[in-house]
Parts: C-alpha cells; structure tokens; sequence
C-alpha cells in the first residue's frame, strides 16, 4: 500500500513536469510561427517592391537601396498588428 502511494506521487509529479514541459515546447512552436509568418511577409514585401521599375519607387519615394529596410519595418508592424 505504501508503494502505491509513492507510485501515485511521482505518476502525479511526473505529469505536472510533462505538462510543463509541453507547455514550453507549445510556446516554442508558437513563437517559430510568429517568426515564419514575419519571414514570409519580409520575403513577398522585398519581392514585390523588387519587382517595381525604378521610376515607379522614385514616384513613391523609395530607393532601391531601402527596400531591405522597409520590408524589415513592414513585416514587425505586421506582427504587431498595427
């Protein structure tokens, strides 16, 4: 009786650490998504302003040598929600 006592108790504490555990790895895996979509966004921003003529991001104001910059500025503000 003794023994299934302290079975019971590490089953018990055995589970609070698996939940923990998968908790940690479910926030892992959450924060990776949030990172790919970021990406994602980064990629097709740069992709698209690339695909712009010269005097079209001359007519919006961008230089070729910004679209780095503001695709990075884009894809955060995206990830925030703004």
């Amino acid at each position: 009786m003794a023994t299934q006592v302290i079975t019971r108790r590490a089953d018990i504490a055995a589970g609070r650490a698996r939940s923990v555990a998968s908790r940690g790895l479910g926030e892992l895996f959450a924060r990776f998504n949030r990172w790919l979509e970021q990406r994602r966004h980064y990629r097709t921003t740069v992709s698209k302003l690339n695909a712009l003529p010269d005097e079209l991001l001359a007519d919006i104001g961008v230089l070729r040598g910004d679209i780095d910059d503001i695709a990075r500025r884009l894809a955060r503000q995206a990830r925030a929600g703004r």
